[in-house]
């Protein structure tokens, strides 16, 4: 069955950065130490009552810098947490290049606070369809999740590809039929493609 849609996570694939830089960077600009580790897998995974939608990110990152901080502290910390995960330039390049031939679509594990950074930058647009945690109330690798793209795009599991750079992930994607890529790097992805026939 032919490729018909190409499904990317965010962090991690088509944007950098990493949970454990995020504390650094607080403790480093701001004096103050995590009281309690963030939920991380490959920089990937940062509270999941957050990115489930149950609790906002503010209500997060109070708690892992020990609660009661002045609100001018907390929304500097929110913009440190945003600007973690910078886009990469190449992927991002490469998703839209993908999308002239290919329905491209975002399924990420994220909060309120990426989402509506994303909307605001741009990032939003480069997709058809998009599924994110926090509006869902679901997580990868709960399969529910991934029948749910496949729902909204309208395609079989097998006519799609998904990339993550969470191995989890991937291989629960895979149990439910999708072509999966666990994602190290741009040249490895492209070396998958070719295997599964998918043009650039």
């Amino acid at each position: 069955m032919a490729i018909k849609a190409i499904i990317f996570d965010a962090g991690g694939v088509l944007l950098s950065g990493s949970g454990t830089r995020f504390l650094q960077t607080v403790e480093n600009e701001l004096g103050l130490k995590a009281v309690k580790n963030p939920e991380e897998q490959n920089g990937a995974v940062f509270g999941r009552k957050m990115q489930i939608g149950q609790i906002s990110p503010e209500e997060e990152l109070n708690g892992v810098f020990g609660g009661n901080l002045e609100k001018k502290v907390l929304d500097r910390i929110v913009k440190i947490f945003e600007e973690e995960w910078p886009q990469d330039p190449e992927m991002v390049a490469l998703a839209k290049k993908l999308g002239e031939k290919y329905r491209v679509a975002l399924l990420s594990n994220t909060e309120l606070a990426h989402v509506d950074l994303w909307k605001r930058n741009g990032f939003m647009e480069i997709f058809d369809e998009t599924i994110v945690s926090n509006e869902v109330h679901l997580l990868k690798p709960d399969e529910k999740i991934y029948l749910l793209m496949f729902e909204r795009l309208g395609l079989q599991a097998e006519e799609c590809v998904f990339i993550d750079d969470v191995l989890e992930n991937v291989e629960a994607a895979e149990k439910v039929g999708v072509h999966g890529i666990h994602f190290t790097g741009k040249q490895k992805m492209l070396k998958e493609f070719d295997k599964l026939g998918v043009v650039i």
